[in-house]
């Protein structure tokens, strides 16, 4: 099996992009979260709409950490995705329980939201760079009818 794309030698090992991906999520969670808060405070969003909020900030952050971590490895795409979506629960996981005392309170909500994301990045882009029109069959192979007359 052979690889079609030319290999530049500047992929990154699977901790490190991991860990760039996490860090490109832990971003968009925060500025999301900030525009949420000057939100509600200014008043154009009610304290009742903040849960839409949140799970557009679950959905949107793990997407583009997932896509920053494979853009970062530049292999096996739905693998490294599925990745960066489990670290990202683990970490906030970690931080539910380091400050907040263990409440785990729809942390089950905010896994299948994570995992939706990063899933999603790995579904988009599986048929990016496979030729995915018609196959070309080589002239070789044909049958070569004979004439009797």
């Amino acid at each position: 099996m052979t690889n079609k794309t030319k290999q530049t030698g500047r992929a990154a090992s699977i901790p490190a992009g991991l860990a760039i991906g996490w860090a490109a999520s832990a971003a968009t969670m925060v500025s999301v979260a900030v525009v949420l808060a000057l939100l509600i405070h200014t008043q154009k969003m009610s304290m009742e709409q903040l849960g839409y909020g949140m799970t557009v900030m679950y959905l949107v952050s793990s997407f583009l950490g997932a896509e920053i971590a494979y853009s970062r490895i530049k292999h096996q795409r739905m693998l490294i995705c599925l990745m960066a979506g489990l670290c990202q629960y683990g970490v906030l996981l970690l931080i539910t329980g380091l400050f907040f005392g263990g409440q785990y309170e729809a942390a089950g909500i905010t896994g299948i939201l994570i995992l939706l994301g990063s899933s999603a990045a790995g579904c988009l882009g599986l048929r990016q760079g496979r030729g995915g029109g018609k196959r070309r069959r080589s002239h070789s192979h044909r049958k070569v009818v004979q004439k009797f007359g």
